[in-house]
């Protein structure tokens, strides 16, 4: 049992490394000092004749709200940055990590790269969240990095990471084994989720299973539409909007499905008055990211979430005493909630901007379902050996009666 916890919990940390597998560059900067912000203007360039003065020099990532007490609004960020001269001519890169806010990346002056459409206001604001990495050539030692951004009807507005100036083949590589990671464990989940399905449907008795499959299923396609958003990819034409509502649908689905998941399991720990209200509070907040605008079901959701962390202590206490009495997986319910729970926490305090971390809930999830889908099918397996030992048995037992009885009647018969 101890080993094959062990074996899934490095199978997913090596999972999570193959990006830093790409052979390391001989330079690699994070812009976020220094940066020039400039409140309510749009421009490309602070060489420019008719420059106006910066509002602020900030450090990146940052909020527009810190800057300028308001979520909403646009604005531009210029850093210049000295290079060795040995990288004039050379072929780096520039990565954006996701913004909460449109952007436009300005190089020397040049636009680069469009996320989504720039504007001053609401109407001609289009968000559109996505990482992109921009090769360039520098021309000389000094390059001015100017980042336009603008945020509207959402409630956050800014950056999530600094900018990193890599050199490109080695950032490339790095940007396209993330997105093939999260493909691979996408994919993996998708297939657990249907096999899973399947005996759940095949054998109606086995609710467990069907709810477990459901809960994968919805696992999977959440990672589409969070970090790094792969839905570009695979559906180009959903807009930013549903992708985010799915986003908010799926991760209260995830929540009622895996709290169903625990009942079934522990029903006899587990009270339905803490399971109906809170299934009931994960389903209304679920529906609500689908008919309201996206700034009520973020601000629904965010002022909830104490409720639903609450929610997941009960299931955590609930597995705690699963464990107590040695109930079937609960040690694998246990270390793969574990995993979720850290992981929900710190995307819970990036998305309130109280740090600045990349987004880790999907390899958390991820890795509690492979814990808990092995642990499920090793137990199934296991109790079918046990049917079939007792079947085999049973059979032995008929046979020896039948052999017994054929002898009473030979004696019978003479």
């Amino acid at each position: 049992m101890h080993t094959r916890y062990i074996m899934s919990v490095l199978f997913i940390m090596f999972l999570c490394v193959i990006p830093h597998f790409v052979e390391a560059s001989d330079y690699k900067e994070e812009l976020d000092e220094q940066w020039l912000f400039f409140n309510q203007q749009l421009i490309t360039s602070v060489v420019e004749a008719d420059a106006p003065q910066p509002t602020a020099v900030v450090k990146l990532p940052v909020e527009l709200e810190t800057l300028t007490g308001e979520v909403s609004g646009y604005g531009t960020f210029i850093k210049q940055v000295k290079l060795d001269s040995k990288f004039v001519g050379a072929g780096l890169g520039l990565e954006l990590p996701y913004t909460y806010s449109a952007a436009n990346v300005f190089i020397n002056g040049i636009l680069y790269e469009e996320v989504g459409k720039v504007g001053t206001n609401a109407q001609t604001h289009e968000r559109d969240l996505q990482s992109v990495v921009i090769p360039i050539k520098p021309r000389s030692e000094t390059i001015e990095i100017a980042i336009q951004i603008s945020s509207f009807n959402h409630i956050r507005g800014g950056f999530s990471g600094a900018p990193i100036l890599d050199e490109w083949d080695t950032m490339y590589k790095s940007f396209v084994m993330e997105r093939y990671e999260s493909i691979f464990i996408g994919a993996i989940i998708l297939i657990v989720g249907m096999m899973t399905l399947i005996i759940g449907i095949i054998e109606r008795k086995e609710k467990m299973f069907f709810t477990f499959g459901l809960f994968a299923l919805v696992v999977a396609v959440r990672g589409l539409v969070s970090v790094p958003f792969l839905y570009h990819d695979v559906t180009p034409w959903m807009s930013y909007e549903w992708a985010t509502r799915l986003e908010y649908f799926t991760t209260n689905l995830c929540f009622s499905l895996y709290a169903i998941f625990i009942y079934l399991l522990y029903n006899k720990l587990f009270s339905k008055w803490i399971l109906y209200p809170g299934v009931l509070l994960l389903w209304s907040l679920a529906g609500l990211s689908l008919v309201a605008d996206v700034v009520t079901f973020q601000e629904a959701f965010f002022s909830m979430f104490p409720a639903m962390i609450t929610f997941v202590i009960y299931n955590i206490w609930i597995m705690i005493r699963a464990l107590k009495y040695h109930l079937v997986l609960a040690r694998s319910l246990m270390l793969g909630v574990l995993f979720v729970f850290i992981g929900l926490i710190i995307d819970f305090l990036s998305g309130m901007g109280i740090i600045y971390s990349p987004p880790i809930a999907n390899i958390m999830i991820a890795l509690n379902v492979l814990i808990v889908m092995g642990s499920l099918c090793y137990n199934y397996v296991k109790n079918m050996r046990m049917v079939s030992k007792l079947s085999d048995e049973l059979d032995e037992k008929v046979r020896r009666r039948t052999e017994q009885l054929n002898r009473v009647n030979e004696e019978l018969q003479r």
